[in-house]
This record gives structure tokens, sequence and C-alpha cells, in this order.
């Protein structure tokens, strides 16, 4: 398994990489669309974000795919886990822990704020009780209708929910 993170120094030593991973990690996690409406627009911003210092993103690969993401916040305001993700097929197998280690060492923090959808909720609960996460809070609605974001070792202000990413079926 080889590991790459994609930051600023990535970015400018590695450029044609760079443009290279773009279309495999927005196709990766294209089903999040589903969960968070306008995930597309966003992932757009955070490769935009990566040169100014402001995100990075971190790849397990095996066997030249990506297995694993998690993509990091890192500002002044704000040290957040925006993205955290272990395809099915390499579940239980120790690459969560490993890509959450490496998303905490390079966030330099061992309590980053992070938010889970009420649909993964279950998925996500006994890892984050693991790693001594404390659920701090919800919130009804915040981007699909009915649906709850569990907030996670900070608070979302009012400002920052978004409150037009509603999604009808």
């Amino acid at each position: 398994m080889k590991t790459i993170v994609i930051d600023k120094h990535f970015f400018d030593s590695h450029m044609k990489d760079f443009f290279f991973f773009m279309p495999l990690i927005f196709n990766a996690l294209s089903d999040l669309e589903n969960e968070y409406p306008y995930f597309g627009k966003w992932l757009l911003q955070v490769f935009d974000d990566i040169p100014a210092k402001k995100r990075s993103i971190i790849l397990k690969l095996y066997n030249e795919q990506i297995i694993a993401i998690s993509i990091v916040k890192h500002t002044k305001q704000e040290e957040k886990i925006s993205t955290f993700r272990v395809f099915p097929k390499y579940k239980r197998l120790g690459i969560g822990s490993e890509l959450m280690e490496d998303s905490l060492y390079y966030l330099k923090n061992d309590s980053p704020m992070i938010t889970v959808s009420e649909k993964r909720i279950f998925e996500f609960s006994s890892f984050l009780t693991k790693l001594k996460f404390e659920k701090t809070q919800e919130i009804p609605s915040c981007y699909i209708q009915d649906i709850s974001e569990h907030i996670f070792n900070g608070k979302l202000e009012k400002e920052e929910t978004p409150k037009y990413f509603y999604f009808y079926e």
C-alpha cells in the first residue's frame, strides 16, 4: 500500500500528477453527491484550496487504485476532517485506522472536528468512540431535508451551516 499526500508541496512539485489524480478522486467520491448536494462543486473548491495551503488530500493506493481518502482542512479558523472514506472491499483491514493516524498527524491535532451524516453514523460510531471523538452537536436537515449531521469535536456556527443544500427526490 502506498500513501500520497496531495498538498501545496505536491501541487508545486508534481503538477501533472495533481491533474492526473483530480478526476480519479472525483470519480471515487461521486456517490457522495447523494448525501451532500453540490458535493462536486465543493470538491472543485477543495482542489482550488490545495495550492493555497487550506486543504490537503491523503490517498491510500493499492495496485495504483485509490482504496481510501481523507480530505483535511487546515486553516487558522478550523482544523477538520472534511471527508473520510475507506472503500468497502478494504474495510476491516486496519486501513481506516492508518488513514486516521495520517490525518491527525498531518493536522497536528488529535481531536479535529469531523462531521458525519445520519446515513453513515452507524458505520462511524464505534471508530469515533475508539478515537475518543466527542459528539458536540447535531444539526437536523443540515444538508438534506430530514437527515441530521452529527458534529464531533467542535461546532458549526449558524452562518456556516448551508441553508440551500436541501435535496428533494
